[in-house]
C-alpha cells in the first residue's frame, strides 16, 4: 500500500546549525522511507511528531531574536543617554624640532657613462673585458685588425724615406751652389784688382803718349789691356750673379724637400692615429656595463654618420649623481645645499645624509618642475645608475610647541583644538605652522604644558564635562619622521 503526505511548504532555519527544511522534501523522503512498512496509524503518529518538532526549533528562534533585539535597545539607550560623560584621550603639549620636508622620487644615475664606438672600419680581433668588469684608465678593451691601414702605413713611411733623401740632395746641390758663389766671388776680386792695375798703367801711358815717349803701337796696346780688364771685371760680375741665382734655387728646392718631407710626416701620423684607433681603451676608471661585440665581428666607424651599436659601455660609479625634480610651488625652498636624505628602493634600513650639489637654475616648461642634483659618494658599490630612491628634503627646520595632527579641528579656514581644563572641554582656536604627517607647529593659541584632547575632541561640546585619560606626550614627529642634525642645517 502506498501512502500520500498532503501539507502545505514550510520552510525553516534551524539557528543551531544553519539547515534549511524544506516541508515539501520531507514529505517526500519520509513517504519513501515507510511507503509499504507502516501503516497510516503510525504514520500519523510519526509526522505529527515531526512537526512538533519544528514548532519547537522556531520558538527557540524566536526568543534568541527578541533577546538580541532587546540587548540593542539597551546599547542605544546606555549611548544616548545624555548624562553619559564621554572618555577622551588627552596629552600634555610639548616643544620639539619640526621640519619642512618634501618627499619626493629620484632616480640615481652614473657620475659618467660612455658609449665606445669604433673611430676605424675592421674585424674585431680581441675582446678582453667582458661586462662587470672594473677597469682604469687607459686599459686595452679590443683591438680592431685593419690590413689596408697597415699597407697604409708602410706606404707613408717609404714616402718618408724619399722626402728625407730629396732634402739631402737638395742640401748637397746648395752646398755646391755656395761654393760656386765663392769660387765666382774670388775671380770677381782678381779681376777688380787686374782693372786696377791696368788702369794706373793706361794713365801712365797716356801720359807717356802724350809727351811723345811711347809709340802709338805701344799706347794701343796698353787701351787694348785696359777693356779686357773692365771685360773681365764684368765676366766675373755675372758669374757672381749667376752663382747667387743658384744659391736662391737650391734653397727653395731644400725648402720645397722639407715641405714634402712634413706632408710624408703628417701622412705617416695620420695612419699612425687611425691605427691606434685599432686599440680601443678605456677612459676612465669604471666598470663594463655593456658588451656588443665578439671576435670576428665587423665594425664600422662611427665617423661614417650611422646608427651603430655601441663595442662597450662603461660608467664610473664611486660616486652617483641622484637626480629629483622639484615642483613649482616647492622651488623656492630649495637651494644648492640644502639637506637631503636619500633612500634606495630596497634598501629600507639604508638612508645617506647629503645636500642639493646643483640645481638647473630653470624650470622645465613641459612639467613645470627644477631639476636637482644630489653627488653622493658610494665607497661600499651599493648605489647604481638606474636605481630609484626615495628623496626627503628638508627645506626648513625649527623648534616649536608641537601637538598631534589628530588634534586639530577645523571649521573653514579656521583651526581649533580643545584644551582639558578641571573636567571640561574648552575650545580655543590656534594658528598653525609647519606640519608632517603625524604633527603640526603651533605659532600661537598654546602653551607647553596645557593639556589637549587629541582623541575624542569630535564627540564632546565646548565646556562639557569629559573624563580625561591621559597619555605620556612624546613628540611623534621625532620618531616617525625624524628631523636629521645636518650640519648647516638652513633655519
Amino acid at each position: 500500500m502506498k501512502v500520500a503526505l498532503a501539507g502545505g511548504i514550510w520552510k525553516r532555519r534551524d539557528p543551531r546549525c544553519g539547515v534549511r527544511v524544506n516541508s515539501r522534501d520531507v514529505q517526500r523522503k519520509f513517504g519513501e522511507a515507510v511507503n509499504g512498512f507502516v501503516d497510516k496509524r503510525s504514520l500519523k503518529v510519526i509526522f505529527v511528531g515531526i512537526i512538533g518538532v519544528i514548532v519547537v526549533v522556531g520558538a527557540v528562534e524566536l526568543l534568541h531574536l527578541r533577546k538580541k533585539t532587546l540587548l540593542n535597545a539597551k546599547a542605544v539607550a546606555s549611548i544616548s543617554d545624555p548624562s553619559r560623560v564621554p572618555r577622551v584621550l588627552v596629552q600634555s603639549v610639548k616643544s620639539g624640532p619640526i621640519a619642512r620636508v618634501l618627499d619626493l622620487p629620484g632616480s640615481l644615475r652614473s657620475y659618467y657613462k660612455a658609449d665606445m664606438y669604433a673611430k676605424a672600419s675592421g674585424y674585431i680581433e680581441k675582446v678582453l673585458v667582458d661586462i662587470g668588469d672594473h677597469v682604469k684608465a687607459g686599459q686595452l678593451l679590443a683591438v680592431i685588425e685593419e690590413p689596408e691601414l697597415k699597407k697604409q702605413l708602410a706606404q707613408a713611411k717609404a714616402s718618408l724615406a724619399a722626402s728625407d733623401a730629396g732634402v739631402t740632395q737638395a742640401q748637397a746641390q746648395l752646398d755646391q751652389y755656395v761654393r760656386g758663389l765663392g769660387v765666382a766671388q774670388g775671380n770677381l776680386t782678381s779681376a777688380q784688382a787686374s782693372l786696377t792695375l791696368q788702369e794706373a798703367i793706361y794713365a801712365s801711358s797716356k801720359q807717356l803718349f802724350q809727351g811723345q815717349a811711347i809709340s802709338q803701337q805701344a799706347f794701343d796696346q796698353v787701351t787694348s789691356q785696359l777693356t779686357g780688364a773692365q771685360a773681365g771685371v764684368e765676366v766675373a760680375r755675372a758669374k757672381v750673379a749667376a752663382a747667387e741665382a743658384l744659391i736662391q734655387s737650391g734653397r727653395s728646392a731644400l725648402l720645397l724637400s722639407k715641405a714634402n718631407v712634413q706632408v710624408s710626416q703628417a701622412r705617416m701620423q695620420k695612419v699612425q692615429t687611425l691605427l691606434a684607433y685599432d686599440r680601443i681603451t678605456a677612459p676612465f676608471d669604471g666598470v663594463i656595463t655593456m658588451r656588443g661585440i665578439d671576435p670576428g665581428d665587423f665594425v664600422q666607424s662611427a665617423s661614417q654618420g650611422k646608427s651603430l651599436k655601441p663595442l662597450f659601455q662603461i660608467v664610473e660609479q664611486k660616486t652617483v649623481r641622484v637626480f629629483v625634480d622639484v615642483p613649482e610651488q616647492e622651488v623656492r625652498f630649495v637651494h644648492v645645499g640644502t639637506p637631503v636624505l636619500v633612500t634606495p628602493f630596497g634598501y629600507d634600513n639604508t638612508h645617506l645624509k647629503g645636500s642639493i650639489t646643483r640645481t638647473a637654475d630653470a624650470l622645465d616648461v613641459a612639467t613645470r618642475t627644477l631639476r636637482c642634483e644630489i653627488d653622493l659618494q658610494n665607497p661600499t658599490g651599493i648605489l647604481r645608475g638606474g636605481m630609484y630612491a626615495d628623496v626627503k628634503i628638508f627645506e626648513h627646520r625649527t623648534d616649536g610647541v608641537l601637538v598631534p595632527q589628530t588634534s586639530l579641528i577645523t571649521s573653514g579656514d579656521d583651526t581649533f583644538v580643545m584644551l582639558a581644563r578641571k573636567g571640561n572641554a574648552v575650545k580655543v582656536p590656534v594658528r598653525t605652522g609647519l606640519s608632517t604627517s603625524l604633527m603640526v607647529q603651533i605659532l600661537s593659541g598654546l602653551k607647553v604644558g596645557q593639556k589637549i584632547i587629541v582623541r575624542g575632541q569630535n564627540f564632546v561640546q565646548p565646556g562639557g564635562e569629559i573624563i580625561p585619560i591621559s597619555r605620556k606626550a612624546v613628540p611623534v614627529a621625532t620618531r616617525v619622521n625624524p628631523v636629521p642634525d645636518f650640519a648647516g642645517f638652513a633655519n
